[in-house]
Formats: structure tokens, C-alpha cells, sequence
């Protein structure tokens, strides 16, 4: 294969003096593409259509990935929303030759001023990384390289993580006003989903008279069913004439900016900058304060291993003295009488 298309685009694969060159072509035209792939292997020089990097603004190179590669990957919506949020920092016009370790440095600060952990901050500059290192490998614009900009560490405080009391949910869900935003905090309660998976579904994806949801965006790549609660069932149901787009029809920063307006009318104070991604860590926590298994709740929130399970959901204090309270009414070593028998198969599991 010499030529493989990556969206509208034609890209080459080709050695040359033991070079392996993927390079995209600038062209839709298959028969063009193979022309510049037999150029480059035979060592001639080939001009391929895209503007310095001196010229190639921000919003034309993001423009370009949408169309050439990210358009139809899993994780477009968070992409959308990073890209946003990189065109406000450092403006349209900027020219990709302009965006180096100190302006990213600078974001970087911004983000941290706004609240954002590491882990968000790392997931934003893998985006922007990943389209500078576009521009540099796939789109061959003249004389540019793609900066290095280096991530920050997340291990700090990774298992320190925030969750809502109870009390806290249930004030939250009594002051919530508009049914909008109480839909989508029922919808993240009673499923554990994470808000871009709600915010994705369709309403094809309502299933069996509202009593399942379909996931088909989870990091794992597969199709997850899901069952609901008949709280969230009644919502969904009652609010299908008046949402026609979506189940879930605002933005995320809509979602976003009306929940901490609404922690802030019930009284919740929350670590600055806390999203909404606090309820996902809520729900794991509570169901294992319930006495859920991590298999159980690793099956309900999607991961692929109950370590993650364990990072997301810690286990609270509550469930420590649960266990050592077993502990003490009944000490390993000693005889464990569960049925009242005298036998050893009596307390036997």
C-alpha cells in the first residue's frame, strides 16, 4: 500500500533509503496521491499543497484535523470542547510557528488558576501536541517543528478524590429548578455514566419504553446497555416532546457553569475547579458504601480493571469501620459459627 486515505485526504506510505515517509499528499484525488507517493520513493522533490507554517493559522490547522482525521473518533466531543478552549487562549489568527513551550506554559498556568487538576490540563495539551505533531509529520509545512511541550505530573493527589455526601445530593436535586439540568443529574446518579456519555446519546438509544440506555462511546470502544432506575425512566419519558435533539440537549459548559451555580444555592463547597465528573465518583462511592462489589460497580461505570475501579470509588471510612467491626465480632482464627451449627461446614461460604 502506498496510499491510504485519512478522511477527504490522501496520505503516503513509502520507503525511501530506508525511510519509512507518511506525509499527507494535500489531495482528494486518488490517482494525484499515487503520483507524489512514486515522486517521494524515486527521491524526487515533491511540493505538497498546504501554507508555511508561518501562515497556517491555529483555526486552519484545527479546521484541517477535524476534516483529515478527528471527524468519527470516539473521543470527538472532548476534542471539541479542548480545541474551543485552545482557540480562546491563544486566538484563531495565531500562527502555528508562534505556539511554543512558553505560550503552552502560559495556558498551562491559566488552566491551573481556573481549578483544573493535572490529569484535565495533561488532556488538553495532548490535543494541542497532537495537532502541532500533525502539522510537523503529516501536512510537511515548510521549515516548521512541532515544540516540545511536556506534561505534568498527575500523581499528586490522584486517589484524593472529591465525592458528595448524600445530604449534599439530596440538596442539590431539592434547589434544582430547571429540569434540564436536574435530568442530566439524575441521569449521571442513577447511571454512574460519564457526562460525555450522556451528553452523546441519541434518542435511538433510549431503549425498551425508556428502561435502557445504550452507551456506545465508553473509553473501552465497546457498546454498553444499561439499565434505569424508574426515576429516571419517568424523566426521560416526560421529556421527550420537549427535548427533540437529544435526550440531553445543552453543552457541556452549559451543564457545567448551571452546576456550580447550583452547588453554590445549596450550600455545597466543593475544591475549586471540580466538574461535573465529581458525581461519577459519587455514585462508585456510594454503591460501594452499600456494600456493592468492585466487580459490580467496575461493570456499571465501564472500566476494564477493578484497579481503576479502586482509584475512582475509594473506599471511605464508613466501610473500614464496617470491616473491622466484622473483624472484631468475629477474629480470624477463631471458630466462625454463621448458622448456629457446630459443624465445620456450618460457616462454610
Amino acid at each position: 500500500m502506498t496510499v491510504y486515505l485519512r478522511g477527504s485526504v490522501w496520505y503516503t506510505d513509502v520507503t525511501r533509503n530506508g525511510k519509512r515517509l507518511r506525509v499527507s499528499t494535500g489531495t482528494s484525488d486518488k490517482a494525484q496521491a499515487e503520483l507524489i507517493a512514486a515522486q517521494l520513493r524515486a527521491g524526487q522533490s515533491v511540493t505538497v499543497r498546504g501554507a508555511p507554517a508561518g501562515t497556517c493559522s491555529l483555526s486552519a490547522a484545527v479546521h484541517r484535523a477535524w476534516t483529515e482525521s478527528w471527524n468519527g473518533q470516539k473521543d470527538r466531543q472532548m476534542k471539541t470542547l479542548h480545541t474551543r478552549e485552545m482557540l480562546a487562549f491563544f486566538g484563531p489568527d495565531t500562527p502555528l510557528s508562534d505556539i511554543d513551550q512558553h505560550r503552552a506554559a502560559s495556558w498551562v498556568a491559566e488552566l491551573r488558576a481556573k481549578g483544573n487538576s493535572a490529569a484535565t490540563i495533561n488532556r488538553k495539551l495532548a490535543v494541542l501536541t497532537c495537532l502541532l505533531r500533525m502539522a510537523e509529520r503529516d501536512w510537511a509545512l515548510p521549515g516548521y517543528r512541532a515544540p516540545l511541550i511536556k506534561r505534568l505530573d498527575e500523581r499528586t493527589g490522584r486517589n484524593n478524590r472529591s465525592y458528595l455526601t448524600e445530604d449534599q445530593v439530596v440538596a442539590l436535586l431539592q434547589r434544582e429548578t430547571d429540569g434540564r439540568m436536574r435530568n442530566l443529574l439524575v441521569g449521571l446518579l442513577d447511571t454512574g455514566a460519564r457526562v460525555g456519555e450522556l451528553l452523546a446519546l441519541q434518542w435511538d438509544d433510549v431503549r425498551e419504553d425508556g428502561r435502557l440506555l445504550v452507551f456506545r462511546d465508553r473509553k473501552a470502544g465497546d457498546t454498553l446497555p444499561v439499565p434505569t432506575t424508574e426515576r429516571l425512566r419517568e424523566l426521560l419519558l416526560e421529556s421527550r416532546d420537549d427535548f427533540d435533539a437529544r435526550p440531553f440537549p445543552m453543552s457541556y459548559e452549559w451543564y457545567l457553569q448551571r452546576f456550580r451555580e447550583s452547588c453554590a444555592r445549596a450550600g455545597i463547597e466543593l475544591p475549586s475547579g471540580t466538574a461535573l465528573h465529581v458525581i461519577r465518583h459519587t455514585v462508585a462511592t456510594s454503591l460501594l458504601e452499600r456494600g456493592a462489589s468492585l466487580s459490580t460497580v467496575q461493570g456499571l461505570l465501564g472500566h476494564t480493571s477493578e484497579r481503576t475501579t479502586a482509584i475512582y470509588a475509594k473506599i471511605t471510612g464508613r466501610v473500614l469501620r464496617t470491616a473491622v467491626g466484622m473483624l472484631d465480632s468475629a477474629p480470624l482464627g477463631s471458630p466462625i459459627n454463621a448458622t448456629g451449627g457446630d459443624g465445620p461446614e456450618d460457616g462454610r461460604v
